[in-house]
């Protein structure tokens, strides 16, 4: 049902193979589903690894895809590393996600064993004791923004990169948030707000949405475990509007849906809800362009 919707859609937060956890599905399998529905492109996610040399693979055996590279900030590209970021956008990277699974504030949460069923990636982390002796990443240091950090943005700006909040604490994103705005800076994307390990209020996400980030809601993590059920998530859009807010399947697991099946259950659930299809027009392929596009 209403398979015509995800035509010409992004999704900007897909876990595919080669990767450390096993997946649904690889690169290339994903780009063939996108070709088969006329979709747009997507953001290839690792946690551990720079994926612009893959997604430009992508490129050039399904020329029609954009396939988008990206990097997150965890210990295994040296944290919160300028240089990382300037060779990411060089290999031509576009999205930088700070720490996620690396972040003090998702360290912290996992070591209460506040989740239920793990997430592939926790349960790496729950398996490699040595890296948990690692301290957690946080971009604060006596209440302000780190050195580095700063860097980070000014890269990010000069090479028009759209970097996410990934796992950080509330407290952090919100800082984050006012340094970018304080910046100029205009393509900060706050990952999930509603997970877990985030939890952000109604109320907080638009204090975000004031300070000129996006808002990515994810298909993935609306679950009750992890913080969310579908009753709120349409609250939240009831709220925030269609501006500045997008979509995003953040899937790939295993055991989840294909990233596909989950964009068009998310598109089918709005509809039924009495969103119209331009507001999911909006947050599936405008708000993505506005975002890649300058």
């Amino acid at each position: 049902m209403n398979e015509e919707m995800l035509e010409g859609i992004y999704d900007l937060h897909v876990h595919t193979a080669p990767d450390i956890s096993e997946r649904k599905l690889d690169d290339i399998d994903y780009a063939k589903i996108m070709e088969q529905y006329n979709m747009a492109g997507f953001c290839i996610k690792s946690h551990y690894f720079n994926t612009a040399e893959r997604a430009k693979l992508v490129k050039k055996s399904h020329p029609s895809i954009e396939a988008i590279g990206a990097l997150a900030l965890n210990n295994s590209v040296g944290g919160l590393n300028p240089e990382a970021v300037l060779m990411a956008a060089k290999s031509g990277a576009k999205v930088i996600w700070m720490p996620t699974f690396d972040a003090k504030n998702e360290r912290e949460y996992l070591l209460k064993n506040s989740y239920g069923v793990l997430p592939p990636w926790a349960q790496v982390q729950k398996n490699n004791d040595k890296k948990q002796e690692v301290p957690g990443i946080t971009i604060l240091e006596d209440k302000q923004i780190k050195e580095e950090v700063k860097e980070i943005v000014a890269i990010c700006k000069e090479q028009d990169l759209i970097l996410a909040s990934g796992h950080l604490s509330k407290t952090e994103t919100l800082e984050l948030a006012k340094y970018a705005r304080n910046e100029q800076y205009k393509k900060l994307v706050i990952t999930h707000p509603t997970f877990s390990s985030i939890a952000f209020s109604i109320e907080e996400q638009l204090e975000l949405l004031e300070y000129g980030a996006t808002l990515e809601q994810c298909y993935g993590v609306v679950q009750e475990h992890y913080g969310i059920s579908w009753d709120g998530m349409y609250e939240i859009f009831k709220r925030t509007g269609d501006k500045n807010v997008i979509i995003s399947s953040d899937l790939g697991q295993i055991e989840n849906p294909f990233p596909h099946d989950g964009l068009l259950d998310f598109i089918n659930k709005l509809l039924e809800q009495g969103f119209s299809k331009q507001f999911v027009k909006n947050i599936t392929r405008e708000n993505q362009l506005k975002l890649l596009g300058g």
